[in-house]
């Protein structure tokens, strides 16, 4: 997914072909979920940053093409408007990602079920059968 970059940024910017929910996207790798399946996408069509499953949305991604140079400009406007005021769930970033994880105790492990059973009724995380918080089913028919 090499693609475009805006100056001093890391950033990948493309477009999201997923019918009628397309859109022009940014990814930026700093950004950590703390989740490996899902990934933060700064979305466009809705100005703002949203929580992905990784293996529904890549296959979907692709560079912009040297003809879509006015949306590249104003993806990367609102992109990087949008990161100086995101802060990831939890305030994660990929630097706290890469830092060594302590050792959970017997009792914080005991209690991590507990965590997972309330993770699935949290909307900002998103189920099995959707990709994005009230996007629905991004695998509809694209024509």
């Amino acid at each position: 997914m090499s693609g475009s970059t805006a100056k001093k940024s890391t950033a990948w910017f493309g477009f999201l072909d997923a019918g009628e929910k397309s859109t022009a996207v940014a990814m930026d790798p700093g950004l950590d979920t703390g989740n490996a399946s899902t990934i933060y996408l700064f979305n466009l069509k809705r100005n703002t940053f949203l929580e992905y499953k990784r293996e529904l949305v890549e296959p979907k991604l692709r560079e912009l093409d040297g003809q879509e140079g006015q949306l590249l400009d104003e993806l990367q406007e609102a992109y990087i408007s949008a990161r100086a005021a995101f802060a990831p769930r939890g305030g994660r970033t990929a630097i706290a990602a890469e830092r060594p994880r302590a050792r959970k105790t017997a009792s914080e492990t005991a209690n991590s079920d507990d965590d997972a059973d309330a993770d699935a009724d949290d909307p900002d995380i998103p189920g099995d059968d959707e990709i994005a918080e009230d996007d629905g089913d991004w695998d509809a028919d694209e024509s």
